[in-house]
């Protein structure tokens, strides 16, 4: 599992540098035009995702998420990025979209959904742990 999360964390470390380059290099073309939400995107897979990646190798094998769960979290840190990016991209070419609103609203959803998931792991494993002593 130690193995798997590395590179889970590994993943998150390059996601985050990768949006760094990009947001520098369109800011770089963006004729003087700056946006914030192009600027501070890397915050999305570096406080989501690279930072939880590295404290869940901290803890117990028993307390992981799943699959399921690490997979919706992630779906929801890349749809938060990608719409921050694509604000971003908007505000700086000086138009709007309707879209820019549905990327936040998918990405809590599916980390609210990754969240319930592992909850439902964590109680799902709790329940196949036997009690002695009760």
């Amino acid at each position: 599992m130690r193995k798997e999360l590395a590179q889970i964390r590994d993943r998150w470390l390059l996601a985050t540098a990768g949006t760094v380059f990009f947001a520098a290099v369109y800011e770089c073309f963006s004729h003087q035009v700056y946006s914030r939400a192009t600027i501070l995107a890397f915050l999305y897979p570096l406080l989501g995702g690279l930072i939880p990646a590295t404290l869940l190798m901290l803890m117990k094998d028993e307390l992981q998420p799943g699959e399921w769960a690490r997979s919706l979290w992630g779906a929801g840190i890349a749809s938060l990025t990608l719409g921050s990016l694509f604000h971003g991209v908007l505000e700086i070419y000086g138009t709007t979209s309707r879209l820019s609103g549905v990327y936040p609203v998918l990405g809590w959803t599916l980390l609210a959904l990754g969240l319930f998931s592992w909850a439902v792991d964590l109680r799902c494993s709790e329940k196949k742990t036997p009690s002695y002593g009760k």
